[in-house]
């Protein structure tokens, strides 16, 4: 753990304060700082504990030491340490409680010391900064670490090296420090750092001599901007049939996505060109013609989280999805055959369903695991397929669900409502015992000019026409 400051001075204060604010939470009272003693003795911290008697309280008196060294202490400090301890037995003339937090721990003089010590009393407490950091977490609820890792995880994919708590001004903050000596900072609950909050930036860099700050929330916009850049440059590239010239498309950025300095621009196309993507001549841009290379990659990146609708259903789009696939996804599921029986409705829905595709080209642990552990059977196989038709048309029905592709399915592939039945038998050993079967429809409807024609989804009751026969009427 690490206690702030910005002087060695102001550390040791911010530890006394942290003491006192732990001694108030377990019910101490009468809490002095920097109290000076008989003898002109200063005592970091001093409280009463009151316990109810039979007749009137009790009350034990209290005197800490704390010590926000960044070298561990020595047999001079502690030895001084106890002799205010006794000092204050002599004159409350009854027993006090010590305790001494040594943040960077004690050497073993003091160790072997403190032990022996225990052995005839036990009213003395020695804390290092592994203590004080679980108190710390009890008094101030402060998220695990395994939900810190989990949130940082969401911002970066930076490896990280270590995970630390620092205390500043009645405030708790993570240090996660990663491998290239870089640093980020997340708040007691595990949020991105406040501005307010920047000033302690240099305290923790002296604190650790670690490198510098990195913000992973203003980072991981940065790179969603690259990736949304460079999902638009393919798009574009996609209604231009694969071709395109430098001054159009990078209006076309400008114009339909986001603005672009021709420094940035030229930034991302060159990392598509990095990725096989896409390749120039003169200040024309192509989509790599030897798409039967970088098939998987290419619909990886395109389709995965950003979803860039305006490719959807176009032309290019929809002619570099062929049967020249099914290969592909077979050799990714490993295993799996893909039947004529089935060939037709898998190659429907991974064109018009971008989950669909994005599904068949990671592997599908259920069907991969029987091939790793050699399971093979005619029964097996047909049951990878059914599997793998399920998976896509689930795939196919979250795209539909999903709102910002409901234009996309209406206006683009015709589609205006899916009707699923389903049939729930429920049964014991011996016989069947609950069945039932029911419909399901989910329609595409586009609200009037008043609403901004805009497309919703609706649910549909089952006495309802079907949509050619509202078309017909």
């Amino acid at each position: 753990m690490i206690i702030l400051g910005e002087s060695s001075d102001d550390r040791g204060t911010q530890l006394e304060e942290l003491t006192k604010r732990i001694l108030v939470s377990k019910g101490y009272n009468n809490i002095v700082t920097n109290h000076i003693g008989p003898g002109g003795a200063e005592i970091d911290v001093s409280a009463d504990f009151s316990r109810p008697g039979i007749v009137g309280n009790h009350t034990n008196r209290l005197i800490c030491e704390c010590k926000a060294y960044k070298s561990v202490i020595d047999t001079t400090s502690w030895m001084k340490f106890l002799g205010k301890v006794f000092m204050e037995e002599v004159r409350n003339k009854s027993e006090v409680l010590g305790c001494f937090i040594a943040l960077s721990g004690v050497n073993g003089n003091v160790s072997g010391n403190y032990d022996e010590l225990l052995k005839h009393r036990n009213n003395i407490t020695l804390i290092t900064g592994e203590n004080l950091l679980e108190t710390t977490r009890e008094l101030y609820s402060l998220a695990d670490i395994e939900s810190i890792t989990h949130i940082t995880s969401n911002f970066t994919d930076r490896p990280i090296r270590m995970i630390d708590i620092c205390y500043y001004r009645n405030s708790v903050y993570f240090v996660i420090a990663f491998n290239n000596d870089e640093y980020t900072l997340l708040d007691s609950n595990g949020g991105i750092l406040k501005p307010s909050d920047a000033h302690i930036l240099s305290m923790i860099e002296e604190s650790l001599s670690t490198g510098s700050y990195v913000n992973i929330e203003e980072e991981q916009k940065a790179k969603r901007r690259s990736i949304f850049i460079q999902k638009a440059i393919l798009t574009e590239l996609m209604l231009e049939n694969g071709e395109v010239d430098k001054e159009k498309l990078t209006k076309s950025i400008n114009d339909k996505y986001v603005p672009c300095e021709e420094t940035e621009f030229n930034k991302e196309i060159q990392l598509l060109i990095e990725k096989k993507f896409v390749y120039c001549k003169d200040v024309l841009f192509y989509i790599n013609k030897n798409t039967d290379d970088i098939f998987v990659e290419l619909f990886r990146f395109l389709l995965n989280d950003i979803i860039m609708t305006g490719a959807l259903g176009c032309e290019y789009y929809d002619g570099l999805i062929t049967h020249q696939v099914i290969p592909k996804i077979e050799e990714i599921q490993k295993g799996l055959k893909i039947t004529d029986d089935i060939l037709e409705i898998v190659m429907y829905l991974i064109r018009i369903s971008p989950t669909a595709l994005i599904k068949s080209l990671y592997p599908e642990p259920m069907i991969v695991s029987h091939y790793e552990q050699q399971l093979k059977s005619q029964q097996i196989e047909l049951f990878d397929r059914e599997y793998f038709v399920q998976m896509i048309y689930e795939g196919f029905l979250s795209d539909f669900n999903n709102p910002k592709l409901s234009r996309y399915f209406r206006e683009i592939r015709g589609i205006a409502e899916v009707e699923k039945s389903q049939i729930i038998k429920i049964k014991s050993k011996e016989k069947l015992l609950f069945s039932n079967e029911w419909v399901e429809r989910k329609a595409i409807g586009q609200m009037t000019d008043e609403y901004g024609g805009k497309y919703v989804n609706l649910l549909v009751l089952g006495n309802q026409p079907e949509p050619w026969e509202e078309t017909n009427n």
